[in-house]
């Protein structure tokens, strides 16, 4: 059997990254948040003493979209379903929802145990 795959218009994985700080965004009214970012084979974790209160899709679609460069694809986990999210370049941004999907530890072009294929 063939894996599924989503489709990427430009094929691109947010490269890795480590401790990206979002401190000085503004995602809550008002609160300047203690938050870093990590990028590991284009999934996003979150950490740092206000990580937690990161609550909401639009927060994490807010800052996913700060550490995800323009035409590139990243992922993260929300409430028990992964979001598949692709900053468009010269397309409008795309998101798909895994409903009921966790534990994926990587985007890549290749199937294997706890990835999600992307392609172009």
């Amino acid at each position: 059997a063939e894996a599924d795959r989503i489709t990427s218009i430009n094929n691109t994985i947010t490269p890795d990254a480590a401790d990206i700080d979002l401190s000085e965004t503004q995602i809550l009214p008002g609160d300047l948040l203690e938050i870093t970012a990590d990028v590991t084979n284009g999934i996003i974790t979150l950490s740092g003493a206000d990580a937690y209160r990161i609550d909401t899709l639009d927060e994490w679609l807010g800052l996913a979209a700060l550490v995800t460069e323009n035409g590139a694809t990243a992922g993260f986990e929300f409430m028990g379903d992964t979001y598949i999210m692709e900053m468009g370049a010269d397309a409008a941004d795309s998101l798909v929802a895994l409903s009921g999907v966790m534990s994926v530890e990587a985007l890549g072009a290749d199937a294997g145990d706890n990835m999600v294929m992307i392609s172009g």
